[in-house]
């Protein structure tokens, strides 16, 4: 095994069977003599001169204490196989001589011969063969080993480097190892039975060789107890309670071993490293399952306490994110002294490791039992066959800056970092099949496992990134996973965004102006300047109208409803805020808020301004300030799927009231500084260019000036003046000579200022731009599209799906993703809303200053978005794969599955897919896409296929942003931040992920109160005075006057009642500790106390009384949906069955059936007497009714 070369001279073995055996495993020709005894070779070999190695194993019985006469008085050495050791053995190292001997016996070797004696058959072998002619120049080493090293047995043996046999501190370990030795009826007795053996045939129960063990317990105990000072000796316990506890713990630590999988599979496969990494796992299940508190945290799942420190920080995915120095800070002692911030890198990229190679590992242990557990159960009594093995991957690329390796040379790490420089960051198909194939390949013996089964399919989501594509058509060649059909989709929420981003381009300057005016509003002290500036507005040009009922003219109605519809919608989040703002503005702001001048009406009555001009401008002051500048301008969001509209909504809200946002940012920001031209640039003008100059109208928001021909004229004198831009080169050089010189912008400071002042400068820009109908178009044309995102990302998040599968368990039928993609209810709605833009007059836009150039932007922004949508997810929709799990719906009628699987069944070769152009082969016509085999293999695979990539995308920002910590003392490479992700999963697996609970625990709460566990309360004793109080203030209200007269009472109180109360108080004590309660509840308190519970506080789902039974389509703790009951059987069934019952009851118990029907006829509760008089009857009959039913 080791690749040395050896020879064999010979061997003996009394045995046939194992001759044969070891003489088929042993080479031809390492093999020289094999003898049928020792003392047949002894007597017939020739050895050489030299042998270098002996290895004997002499009979164990005469020494195993398996025999209960093994401590008798000369039982040892009159067995016939004890010369075999001491004769024999010693023969074979006189006649062989060997450089190296090497003996194998049991414990009982160890052992002396008789009970009362200190001799052993290992001093008495020591003493013969030091007595034997071998020579100089030998010595011995005597080694206890545990023999679950090398062999799979269920025996533990004794483990130990010590000399000694027993150690009085570990009795577990001694019993333990001597469990077997003991007769097995011993633990099995009743306590009551004497210890002294009775006289029976055979072997007698109660062995003496027990009694002599126990009797060798209590001498070394005393002799134990002896040895120590000051120390009382300790009683032998008793053997068969041990042996029964003994036994109890040991089958526990089985069964708690054999939970995490098979040893030979766990040992024996995976890669080099998974192979040190398993045998450290079994190793450490083995330790943690050698106490009883170890056994109770692994049966409960708390093997990860919740420890304080910086490695269980690591572990646990806590603190990952903070200084590198401060993590190290976290421990105290000489143990933080040892932990730097190499050592925690190197921590973290070790626990990373463990956690994802033993993960992989116990997997691919439980698929790999679970299939043997489906091979080896009984057709008869479940029927089961492969079908499919599925793979579900899902991958993306995210563009992090990390060092690849560590390199110590200059030279190398300059090289690799030009060479990084180079190609950049993006991604290459070969690297990614590559990783995509290193990942596959961590879960060991996963190709052996998937090919017992006939239909092998690999679901991969990826977005539309090129490298994907190619890196999923490089998995198809051979070598690879040919043999797999792949189902490649693309990612839903990354065609969503294109198609969002495909919209706004239409009007990036908008875009820029409004993510412009949120940075430019972001410093602090903002929001109470704009306040402020409203309020000054509102009292220098507000006009109000005393005693005058507001407007009723239906266009202003109309627009402010299609406003406060457009910018406060009254669903999301902020649907609370927003009803309380359009309460606010449709009170104080209720004139014709679609022109500039400020109005407000104060008709008769009115509460909010009480006819006073004062009051007025007070609650504008305290309220519509605040209606329409709730909180900061937020910033318009353009890296994220999401968080677009508010910022729309918040500058809308502002324009469309009197056009307050551009007054309020001139106010804020100033005026844009305009270019005006000079008198002589106007006089030397050439006067052809002035005369076929266009005119300038003086009303270019007239009626006349919405004319197509216009726009397109503006359009042509813009070109045209570009291009004569260029025929001016001198005087624009005399301009740039005499400009005045650029700013310095070498410091940090000067290029901060100078960023600053080119976002105010497009801030003024573009409130000055009038930009509300621009706005309303926007945000018009993305309404739709943002509603399709949130419906993609809400299906994204696996709530959905926990939601179809407890319809599932309820027995109803459910849906799937990818069949709701494929039924396109809702890209049609939002293609129907979209289209619906088009046609709709606007109501809701300033009318005067609605030109034809705002309605060609809404056309563009509308079919932009449609085209974008109807070309990435419309066309990939309604065809295959998708179109395909219309034959997983179980909420369709038979006719229209039918229909669907004609429809798939004739579709051309040229229109599949690679999915089902396999998947074809196997169900080729109608009748087998109807069977239940490929609908059910169908509904497997639409229940786990996932449609985005939304969640990798999530854990990309916290991924790039840990890379991006090397200003906190990380130095962030590729082992740290994959380690770091690992840890993280694990974490969000185990806690239901970051913000998915609540936190245990606020603000000073102790530690264990944060780690789940309620503090108990300590509880003092009853005393005799509570025992009186409760006896004689029940009902009455607590006073002062009755706490008096009560204590007046137990003073005067004789001793023998005194007496009995303190006998109450104890006893109610007694109850408290034991989980009762300390006293009797009164009827009517059960009864009040009954009203108030809910109608599920007694059916219990776990210890604590407060959880409820879980019932069908709930989820569990761990994820799992609780399914329906089973259907109760046929109501026929029952009868016939139960009239087969009575029949025979009554035959057997002529009594019985009478007074059970009469029980039931007349439903009363029969007397504790009545029962026992049937029990008796039950048994003197020797049967049971449940033997009978």
């Amino acid at each position: 095994a080791l690749g040395i070369n050896y020879h064999m001279l010979a061997a003996s073995e009394t045995n046939a069977g194992y001759r044969d055996f070891f003489l088929l495993n042993m080479g031809e020709g390492k093999f020289d003599h094999v003898f049928r005894s020792v003392e047949e070779q002894l007597a017939e070999h020739q050895p050489p001169k030299h042998v270098d190695l002996m290895i004997t194993g002499s009979p164990c019985d005469p020494f195993s204490v398996q025999r209960c006469k093994r401590f008798r008085a000369g039982n040892v050495k009159e067995h016939c196989d004890f010369k075999v050791t001491m004769q024999s053995v010693i023969q074979m190292y006189e006649k062989y001589a060997p450089a190296i001997g090497v003996m194998e016996q049991v414990m009982g070797f160890l052992m002396p011969f008789e009970k009362d004696g200190q001799v052993t058959p290992c001093d008495r072998f020591l003493e013969l063969l030091g007595q034997a002619n071998l020579g100089s120049g030998y010595f011995v080493a005597k080694f206890q080993l545990d023999s679950k090293l090398w062999l799979n047995i269920s025996r533990p043996r004794m483990n130990g480097q010590e000399d000694k046999v027993i150690q009085l501190d570990d009795f577990e370990a001694a019993f333990a190892s001597w469990a077997d030795d003991c007769d097995e009826d011993v633990a099995d007795r009743p306590a009551s039975v004497e210890a002294a053996p009775k006289k029976k045939r055979g072997r007698p129960k109660g062995s003496t060789g027990s009694k002599f063990i126990r009797q060798e317990l209590q001498a070394l105990a005393a002799a134990s107890a002896e040895g120590e000072d000051d120390a009382p000796a300790e009683e032998a316990p008793d053997v068969r309670s041990q042996v029964a506890y003994l036994h109890q713990h040991r089958e526990q630590g089985k069964r708690l071993i054999d939970l995490f999988g098979p040893a030979k599979f766990i040992l024996n496969v995976g890669s080099a490293f998974q192979r040190v990494v398993s045998g450290a796992l079994r190793s450490s299940i083995e330790l943690l399952t050698r106490t009883k508190d170890n056994q109770v945290l692994l049966q409960e799942g708390l093997g990860e306490t919740d420890r304080q420190g910086s490695l269980a920080y690591i572990v646990q995915g806590r603190a990952l994110t903070c200084s590198a120095t401060a993590l190290a800070a976290m421990n105290k002692g000489t143990e933080a002294k040892h932990q730097s911030k190499s050592t925690l890198q190197r921590i973290m990229v070790s626990a990373g490791a463990l956690a994802l190679e033993s993960s992989a590992l116990l997997c691919s242990c439980a698929l790999s039992s679970f299939i043997e557990i489906c091979k080896q159960t009984p057709q008869r009594i479940l029927q089961m066959k492969p079908l499919m093995f599925c793979w579900r991957v899902r991958y993306d690329e995210t563009p992090s800056k990390v060092r690849v390796v560590n390199v110590g040379r200059l030279g190398h790490q300059m090289e690799l970092e030009l060479f990084q420089r180079q190609l950049g960051i993006l991604s290459y198909h070969l690297n990614q099949r590559a990783c995509v194939m290193e990942t596959l390949d961590t879960l060991p013996e996963w190709r052996r496992i998937s090919s017992e089964f006939p239909i092998k399919v690999r679901a991969a989501t990826t977005d539309r990134y090129a490298a994907n594509y190619r890196t999923e058509d490089g998995l198809q060649s051979p070598g690879y996973m040919e043999d797999f059909l792949l189902l490649h989709l693309a990612c839903d929420a990354r065609r969503a965004a294109t198609s969002i981003k495909s919209s706004l381009a239409q009007c990036e300057a908008d875009v820029s102006g409004l993510l412009n005016t949120a940075l430019a509003l972001s410093e602090l002290g903002v929001l109470k300047r704009l306040r402020d500036l409203l309020t000054a507005l509102f009292f220098r040009e507000m006009d109000i109208v005393e005693s005058q009922q507001p407007p009723d003219d239906m266009d202003t109605a109309s627009y402010r409803e299609e406003v406060f519809a457009c910018f406060l919608p009254l669903e999301g989040r902020t649907a609370n805020l927003n009803r309380k703002r359009r309460m606010v503005l449709q009170t104080m702001l209720n004139g014709k808020i679609q022109r500039k001048p400020l109005q407000h009406y104060c008709p008769p009555g009115a509460l909010c301004c009480n006819n006073s001009r004062q009051q007025t401008m007070t609650t504008c002051a305290l309220y519509v300030t605040w209606a329409l500048v709730p909180f900061q301008c937020p910033a318009m969001s353009r890296k994220n799927w999401l968080n677009q509209t508010s910022n729309m909504d918040w500058v809308g809200v502002l324009e469309s009231h009197h056009g307050l946002f551009s007054r309020l940012m001139m106010l804020h920001l100033g005026s844009p500084k305009a270019v005006v031209p000079s008198a002589a640039d106007s006089n030397q003008q050439n006067p052809d260019q002035q005369q076929h100059a266009p005119a300038v109208q003086s009303d270019p928001v007239g009626d006349e000036f919405d004319m197509w021909q216009d726009a397109l004229l503006d359009e042509l004198v813009q070109s045209e003046q570009a291009k004569a831009a260029p025929a001016q080169s001198e005087p624009c050089t005399v301009a740039e000579e005499n400009a005045p010189a650029q700013p310095n912008l070498e410091s940090q400071e000067d290029m901060w200022k100078e960023m600053k002042r080119l976002r105010r400068q497009s801030a003024q820009t573009y409130a000055a731009s009038d930009p509300y109908n621009r706005l309303y178009i926007a945000r018009q044309a993305i309404g739709p599209l943002h509603a399709f995102m949130t419906k993609v990302l809400a299906f994204s998040g696996g709530q959905w799906e926990r939601k179809q599968a407890a319809q599932q368990a309820l027995g109803k039928p459910r849906t799937f993703l990818i069949l709701e993609a494929a039924r396109g209810e809702d890209l049609c709605q939002a293609m129907t809303q979209l289209l619906q833009i088009i046609f709709d007059s606007p109501r809701r836009v300033h009318t005067d200053t609605f030109t034809c150039v705002h309605r060609a932007l809404k056309l563009g922004m509308v079919v932009s978005g449609m085209c974008a949508m109807h070309a990435l997810l419309r066309r990939a929709r309604g065809a295959m794969p998708y179109q395909a799990f219309h034959l997983a719906a179980q909420d369709i009628s038979e006719d229209e599955l039918k229909q669907h699987a004609e429809r798939l069944a004739k579709l051309p070769p040229c229109l599949h897919d690679e999915f089902w152009a396999g998947w074809s082969k196997k169900y080729p016509d109608k009748t087998d896409l109807l069977g239940s085999e490929c609908r059910g293999l169908l509904q497997c695979l639409a229940s786990i296929i996932a449609l985005d990539v939304a969640s990798i995308e999530s854990a990309h920002s916290s991924t790039r942003e840990f890379a991006n910590l090397r200003a906190r003392g990380w130095v962030s490479s590729l082992e740290e931040v994959s380690s770091r992700f690992v840890l993280l999963r694990n974490k969000q697996t185990h806690a239901g992920g970051h913000t998915s609970r609540k936190k245990p625990g606020g603000t000073g709460a102790s530690d264990t109160q944060k780690s789940g566990q309620r503090k108990k309360k300590r509880q003092a004793s009853i005393s005799a005075w509570n025992a009186f109080v409760h006896v004689h203030a029940a009902g009455q209200r607590p006073s002062a006057e009755l706490r008096s007269r009560l204590s007046q009472m137990f003073k005067d109180l004789s001793d023998e009642d005194r007496r009995k109360y303190n006998d109450s108080g104890q006893a109610a004590s007694a109850a408290r500790k034991m989980g009762f309660p300390a006293f009797a509840t009164s009827a009517d308190k059960k009864r009040r106390n009954k009203k108030q519970l809910p109608w599920n506080q007694g059916m219990l789902a776990g210890p604590s009384s407060a959880a409820p039974m879980l019932l069908a389509g709930d989820e569990a703790l761990g994820g799992a949906i609780v399914a329906q009951d089973a259907e109760p059987l046929d109501d026929a069934l029952v009868a016939d069955v139960g009239g087969q019952v009575t029949e025979h009851l009554r035959a057997c118990f002529p009594d019985l059936p009478w007074s059970l029907m009469k029980l039931k006829r007349c439903s009363w509760k029969p007397s504790a007497n009545r029962l026992r008089c049937l029990r008796s009857q039950l048994q003197n009959s020797g049967r049971t009714v449940a033997n009978h039913s």
